[in-house]
């Protein structure tokens, strides 16, 4: 319980606010994988099968994209207080960690899906390694894709997507920056730490 912890986390209206919009994106999140995953299993029919969100499913091999890991990235100014919330509090596990010169950040896993928590001088490290400058706000996702990023960076971008920059070889994994239609930056990568063994 938060009372007998030797730490004190004031919790405002503010955090509360932003608390529920990151639980409710995780939980759509992890939804829709569970959604796919379950009804990639399945043998489908007729191409009029629909999974729960009643979208159209195409098994088709022109739409397939192996999606391995769907990761969330938050870039925020009291990391140690958050950090102690989702790893120690929600029960999240670690999955990697740092404290270095270009800034500090943890990986927690989720299931299938991770939340990594960076501060701003990690977020701008970030940037700077796959953009080549400052770009990404609070918020960017992040897909774990396999081993085909260019085939997959094209599709996107003609299916709507912006390239923000080429595909770079960061010191963690191949890794391109894009920009979702409502202009949310995500970032396709290759290499996960949820795979490491």
């Amino acid at each position: 319980m938060l009372s007998n912890r030797t730490y004190k986390m004031k919790i405002s209206q503010k955090h509360i606010s932003i608390g529920l919009a990151i639980a409710y994106g995780v939980a759509v999140s992890i939804i829709f994988i569970t959604t796919c995953n379950t009804n990639n299993k399945q043998n489908y029919q007729n191409d009029t099968s629909t999974n729960a969100f009643n979208f159209k499913s195409d098994t088709s091999s022109k739409n397939e994209i192996n999606m391995k890991e769907l990761r969330i990235i938050l870039t925020v100014d009291n990391l140690d207080e958050v950090i102690v919330f989702y790893r120690d509090e929600m029960g999240l596990k670690t999955s990697k960690e740092w404290h270095e010169a270009t800034g500090n950040g943890i990986i927690l896993e989720a299931g299938k899906a991770s939340l990594e928590l960076v501060d701003k001088n990690h977020a701008q490290t970030i940037d700077a390694i796959e953009v080549g400058k400052t770009v990404a706000g609070p918020v960017r996702l992040a897909f774990n894709i396999d081993n085909n990023i260019e085939q997959v960076g094209k599709k996107l971008e003609k299916s709507g997507a912006k390239k923000i920059a080429e595909v770079k070889q960061a010191p963690w994994s191949k890794v391109q920056r894009m920009q979702d239609p409502s202009g949310l930056q995500f970032t396709l990568f290759e290499t996960s730490t949820l795979f490491e063994e």
